[in-house]
């Protein structure tokens, strides 16, 4: 194998024909191309991962809404007894607060669902990046190191 502090051009002509041949043999380009391949794969699944956690969190933005509302209200309510005349609108509120505090859960509920899809899209970014790390391991094989592609491991 030629050593690697060696430039390219330097090389005796056929050692580097040797390389090129390494290089463009069907096992060396067939690792390329699954790392290419695996470094589109964690992109797209780092983009939704990206995408749920955005939704995921409007959501849960929206139910803390609600329920800060809902308390509000409540309190409100509560203030509202103290006379004969607020009771009327104390019940009202009261409403308000149970109207609010169920549209809080809803959303709660939607933030939860939208969590299990982030944890959905976690685990096919790692399970990528571990398959990446193997066909790193493939690719040094088959390929010889004036070849090799990039090897750093994608991330979200």
């Amino acid at each position: 194998m030629p050593d690697s502090t060696i430039p390219f051009d330097q090389l005796p002509p056929g050692v580097k024909d040797g390389i090129f041949g390494q290089c463009s043999s069907i096992a060396c380009k067939s690792a390329k191309d699954k790392m290419s391949d695996l470094r589109l794969k964690i992109s797209a699944a780092c983009t939704k991962k990206s995408a749920a956690q955005g939704v995921r969190d409007a959501y849960a933005a929206v139910a803390a809404a609600c329920f800060v509302a809902a308390a509000a209200f409540a309190a409100a309510g509560a203030v509202a007894t103290a006379t004969i005349f607020g009771i009327p609108a104390a019940a009202v509120l009261f409403v308000a607060a149970a109207a609010m505090a169920a549209t809080g859960a809803v959303f709660a509920g939607l933030a939860a669902g939208w969590q299990a899809a982030v944890g959905e899209a976690s685990g096919q970014v790692e399970s990528f990046q571990k398959t990446f790390s193997e066909v790193v391991k493939d690719m040094r094989r088959d390929c010889s190191e004036y070849c090799y592609a990039d090897e750093s491991l994608p991330s979200c």
